[in-house]
């Protein structure tokens, strides 16, 4: 019975070992197909039991890098399948740059230079007033602040008297305006003695410090009243009171005098300066500061502390071509107390060059410096005319 019971074993195990399944080719050198190595059973050991084997060695995948396909575009350029790097801003692969001609991020402008002066600085950022930048014909100055008393205001426009702004150091005050008869002439503060007359504050400036020359100091009131003998000589034809009038206002203005109304020494036989003339309680000069007579009064009832010898410049007056009166006549038909002469000695009113007139002397200090000599023909004549300030 056991006889029996072996016999399929050993069929089994004959099987077994003639199945390709679970016979391992052996390689020539003794090494599996595998690369992986039989060990020999050791002596004395089990036949029975499996093969020892070496586990292989670790296998490394190797990397690969993925491409995109390289691609054409519709103009015929073939770009490459890989990403490029990042060149925003530029076109030759460079980070965009100030100055490149191309707006990049950060920029306000990029006119392609690094010039200041235009509308765009050096640093690409945009002209504007205040920066501290001159913008050519765009700005008279640019001192980089807001200060309107320095020398660029803050329109950077350079500053300058009258335009409402005070300089600090070059300007006392600035009204925003260029008259000179407020109190802030010419950016300087109105005073008496600047030679400006201030409206309603002061009467006269003749700009000096001087008295009794027809504009008191410190006050600027009228005080001292200038007289002179007209420069330029005329016949008895005038116009009238009125154009004597006008001749002597033109001549103060030209010579400088002092501001005020200048009236001419003449009667008309309608009026005289006894009627027309301002009575003044102050001297009255001549433009080279000489007084003639100490007050009105003075003037008209006493002889002249010196003779009215001099024209609106403070110049000798004009000596005369000879005539029947001499050479020293002014044309006056008064009298020394400032009342009219004859009535009919006044060239018709002083608008006739025939005719009978009455001269004076202005080289006399007697009353002769009104009234000295009268001639039938004096209308014919040229002579001087005598200015009074009022």
């Amino acid at each position: 019975m056991v006889r029996y019971l072996g016999l399929p074993l050993v069929l089994a195990a004959g099987c077994l070992d003639l199945n390709p399944i679970f016979v391992e080719p052996q390689a020539s050198d003794g090494a599996t197909e595998g690369g992986e190595s039989t060990a020999a059973p050791p002596t004395g050991g089990d036949p029975t039991a499996p093969p020892t084997t070496t586990p292989p060695p670790p296998t490394t995948t190797p990397t690969t890098t993925t491409s995109t396909p390289a691609t054409t575009d519709e103009g015929g350029v073939t770009s490459s399948g890989s990403d490029p790097p990042d060149t925003e801003g530029s076109t030759t692969g460079v980070p965009g740059t100030c100055g490149d001609g191309e707006l990049d991020p950060g920029e306000q402008c990029d006119d392609g230079n690094l010039e200041d002066g235009d509308t765009c600085l050096s640093d690409c950022t945009s002209a504007s007033c205040g920066d501290g930048v001159l913008w050519v014909g765009k700005e008279e100055c640019d001192d980089g602040n807001a200060v309107e008393t320095d020398a660029c205001l803050s329109t950077c426009v350079k500053a300058s008297c009258g335009d409402g702004q005070v300089w600090k150091g070059n300007e006392e005050c600035d009204d925003g305006n260029m008259l000179i008869t407020d109190g802030c002439p010419a950016c300087k503060a109105a005073k008496c003695g600047d030679g400006k007359v201030w409206k309603d504050k002061e009467e006269c400036d003749d700009g000096n410090n001087q008295g009794n020359d027809g504009c008191e100091p410190v006050v600027c009131l009228k005080t001292a009243k200038v007289v002179f003998v007209s420069s330029v000589t005329v016949t008895g034809d005038m116009g009238g009171l009125q154009g004597a009038h006008d001749l002597c206002n033109m001549l103060a203005m030209q010579a400088g005098l002092p501001m005020a109304p200048y009236l001419a020494w003449l009667s008309d036989g309608m009026t005289s300066p006894s009627v027309f003339m301002l009575k003044s309680d102050y001297p009255y000069i001549k433009a080279n500061k000489e007084v003639v007579a100490m007050s009105w009064q003075k003037l008209t009832s006493e002889d002249l502390l010196s003779p009215i010898d001099r024209d609106e410049y403070g110049d000798p007056a004009p000596i005369l071509a000879p005539n029947p009166c001499g050479v020293y006549g002014v044309h006056t038909s008064t009298q020394a107390s400032g009342l009219g002469g004859d009535p009919m000695t006044n060239c018709s009113g002083w608008t006739s060059a025939s005719g009978y007139a009455d001269w004076g002397d202005y080289s006399a200090t007697t009353s002769q410096w009104s009234l000295d000599c009268g001639y039938e023909l004096n209308c014919s004549y040229e002579a001087p005319i005598y200015c009074f300030q009022q």
